[in-house]
């Protein structure tokens, strides 16, 4: 997913059962729908639920020199 994944799998809903978690990812459509698609899994699979939200963003990148 994307051009350097780091998503660690493993324990994701142990990090903590009572604190929010929030996850933002800048990538094409269809990466981000298939990431989606891994975290409903992880939902069902630990029976727990959240929110996703996925919107089109303009990004703008700005370096000083």
């Amino acid at each position: 997913m994307g051009q350097t994944p780091q998503f660690i799998q493993q324990n994701f809903f142990a990090l903590s059962s009572d604190l929010p978690i929030k996850i933002e990812i800048i990538d094409d459509k269809d990466q981000i729908a298939k990431f989606v698609e891994v975290v409903e899994k992880m939902f069902d699979k630990s029976k727990s639920a959240g929110l996703i939200a996925v919107q089109d963003i303009n990004v703008v990148n700005y370096i000083s020199k």
